[in-house]
């Protein structure tokens, strides 16, 4: 396999609108990469929370823009972790992760917190993945 080929690939918008406090994870179905990907690219993680901020009153929420970590865990690929970004914003990791495996099906998508515990959240969230299928190319004999 040549890593600088592309033979083919699926790039795949995931967006999640989380209105419930209770969530901890949402499911995604992946039915459109009609190839076995070597590897899935992280291109784009984009997060904006939808907690109240601070009033400074009596009963004031104390979620601030920028003060929480998540890292995304997700049965998709074997790592598990795809990325990891802040309560508002976006980030683009370019993170390539073999996956060698078919796509389809309903995937999880988890936030965890530095310590690896899951966390509600409510927000949109949007993950960009690009699933490459590199060339095969054959090495010849060279005289």
């Amino acid at each position: 396999m040549d890593t600088k080929v592309i033979e083919v690939n699926k790039n795949i918008i995931i967006t999640q609108r989380i209105t419930d406090p209770n969530v901890v994870s949402f499911h995604t179905n992946i039915n459109n990469v009609n190839f076995i990907p070597d590897v899935v690219i992280v291109k784009m993680i984009t997060f904006n929370s939808a907690e109240a901020l601070p009033t400074g009153g009596a009963g004031a929420l104390t979620a601030t823009p920028y003060n929480q970590v998540f890292n995304i865990y997700t049965n998709l690929v074997d790592d598990g972790f795809i990325g990891s970004f802040t309560d508002v914003g976006s980030n683009y990791p370019n993170i390539s992760l073999l996956i060698k495996k078919p796509i389809k099906g309903q995937y999880l998508f988890q936030l965890l917190n530095p310590s690896n515990i899951a966390v509600n959240f409510i927000g949109d969230i949007t993950i960009h993945l690009d699933f490459i299928k590199y060339k095969e190319v054959r090495e010849g004999k060279i005289y």
